[in-house]
């Protein structure tokens, strides 16, 4: 699980690493959003079962919004690795 803290000029992130360079933080983004999307279909599902019309709703929402966003971390540091 990742956590944010303060710290610094800002929040980072702490994935038991006392630093990362910006370029290490983008390319873990993708597998955890890719691990958030997993939680949110199982959560989707719950709520589809029990009739929760709503929040299904907002979760394909997110779901849909989330893996679109899993692409351009995975770009970033695609297209940097290959200069």
């Amino acid at each position: 699980m990742i956590a944010f803290r303060a710290g610094g000029a800002g929040a980072r992130m702490d994935n038991n690493a006392d630093y990362l360079e910006p370029q290490e933080m983008l390319a873990e983004l993708p597998g955890d959003t890719i691990q958030l999307v997993a939680q949110m279909h199982r959560v989707h599902e719950l709520c589809s079962e029990y009739g929760e019309a709503a929040t299904t709703s907002h979760l394909e929402m997110w779901i849909d919004e989330s893996k679109q966003r899993a692409c351009f971390p995975y770009e970033i540091t695609r297209v940097r690795r290959s200069i």
